[in-house]
């Protein structure tokens, strides 16, 4: 195999794994499955998007044992802060706080090194989200409004909209209703515009419960 042809299969099999992480933001999961399965073939480990899919699917301890994993052994820097996010959501997932305050943290850590808009966002929401499992609503509010604004900075209205939903559901557990729906239908109208099915879902679910 020459140098060129190696480059353009590890180009079709990221290819693919990005067509999995749109599928499965639009709730197609097994188009997504697919995708990934297909990245994996060609040479692309599918993680974190495959334990984000089983997660989505319910399939929790399947997740987490991935994403453990995948988390396990010693790479470069710029390969674990991919996997980091995924890992901390599905830690909370799993009940597992504790781990979860673990990779939050490295993930801080990471992204100050890197410097990267996206790597702090993704911090940023990781520490909120961790903060809010612990119950520290003021912490989760701090870090998930600075990630807001990363994302904002950084043009990404799905990540964006993702961490509204923590803020919400932070505003909800502090008696803020009314900032609590006005981020929640902010998301809310920001996923139907996106076409993120599983995200909707969640968002109306929520909206329903705490209205």
């Amino acid at each position: 195999v020459s140098m060129s042809e190696g480059y353009s299969a590890a180009i079709a099999a990221e290819a693919h794994y990005v067509i999995g992480e749109i599928k499965l933001r639009q709730g197609k999961y097994e188009e997504a499955e697919a995708s990934f399965k297909e990245a994996h073939r060609q040479g692309r480990p599918p993680v974190p998007g495959m334990a984000l899919l089983w997660l989505a699917q319910g399939k929790v301890e399947a997740a987490r044992s991935l994403i453990d994993r995948a988390l396990s052994g010693n790479e470069v820097y710029l390969d674990r802060i991919r996997k980091l996010p995924a890992g901390v959501e599905i830690a909370l997932a799993a009940g597992d706080v504790e781990t979860a305050r673990s990779r939050a943290d490295e993930l801080v850590t990471l992204a100050k090194r890197f410097g990267s808009g996206v790597f702090s966002a993704q911090a940023d929401h990781a520490a909120g989200c961790v903060a809010l499992a612990e119950g520290d609503f003021e912490a989760a509010l701090q870090s998930l409004s600075a990630a807001r604004k990363r994302w904002q900075a950084v043009n990404m209205p799905h990540e964006e909209a993702r961490t509204r939903i923590c803020m919400a559901t932070a505003y909800w557990r502090e008696g803020e209703s009314d900032l609590a729906e006005l981020e929640a239908l902010a998301a809310r109208k920001t996923f139907e515009a996106l076409g993120a099915a599983a995200d909707l879902e969640y968002a109306n679910t929520l909206i329903e419960e705490n209205s």
